[in-house]
């Protein structure tokens, strides 16, 4: 489960990156001023090492350019998110999100809130899901 975690200095660097996302590239020294604003004075060496670890994590990647190397995401904070989960749900409950869904009940049972949540996602997915063969079949047809 550790792949699509982070360490708390890794999650600032994520957050100052993520915040850049429009920027095509960082340098290691713009990483290393906004992690002083945060409380970390890195040495340099300090500093590529957390970013090779998430590079290592495929978050980030980078590109050199004569001696200087820049950095950029390789997902949005919403993918990384999204895989995190799908990691925990493979680990924790063999990927089944019927069983994860079973232990939110507890003694209790779902609430009515929850309930209709799950109802109106449910609508959603079956709506998208009619919508997209819907676009096969009319794609189909025209060829």
């Amino acid at each position: 489960m550790a792949f699509y975690s982070l360490s708390e200095a890794e999650q600032h660097i994520m957050d100052y990156m993520w915040a850049h996302a429009d920027q095509e590239e960082i340098h290691l020294n713009e990483i290393m001023e906004y992690m002083e604003t945060k409380g970390y004075v890195w040495k340099q060496q300090t500093a590529y090492s957390f970013v090779i670890r998430l590079k290592n994590k495929k978050i980030l990647s980078s590109t050199k350019r004569g001696k200087r190397r820049y950095y950029s995401v390789n997902m949005s904070r919403k993918e990384f998110i999204a895989k995190g989960v799908q990691e925990y749900l493979n680990l924790a409950y063999d990927g089944s999100l019927l069983v994860f869904l079973r232990s939110l009940e507890g003694d209790h049972g779902l609430s009515e809130e929850h309930k209709q949540e799950l109802q109106q996602f449910v609508k959603e997915q079956q709506e998208k899901e009619e919508k997209r063969q819907k676009q096969e079949e009319s794609s189909e047809k025209t060829e």
